[in-house]
């Protein structure tokens, strides 16, 4: 798994959905439209969003987090 918390996303771009494999892991890409720029970062059973600078947001979307573990 890739450690997302040293991850710099592109900021400026245009295009559709790509998925590319970086360290053996599929990573799907798209475009920004609105709000902020967030990762999910999944080790095992353990799931948190994490922003481009590195900050731990799982607090602030619980219900996101808790609905994804359950599938």
């Amino acid at each position: 798994m890739m450690d997302v918390t040293n991850f710099k996303p592109q900021l400026v771009g245009e295009g559709d959905v790509e998925i590319f494999i970086y360290n053996n892991d599929a990573v799907a890409v798209g475009p920004k439209v609105d709000g902020i720029r967030i990762l999910l970062e999944r080790k095992g059973d353990d799931l948190r969003f994490i922003t481009r600078n590195g900050k731990d947001y799982s607090s602030r979307y619980e219900s996101i987090v808790d609905d994804l573990k359950k599938g």
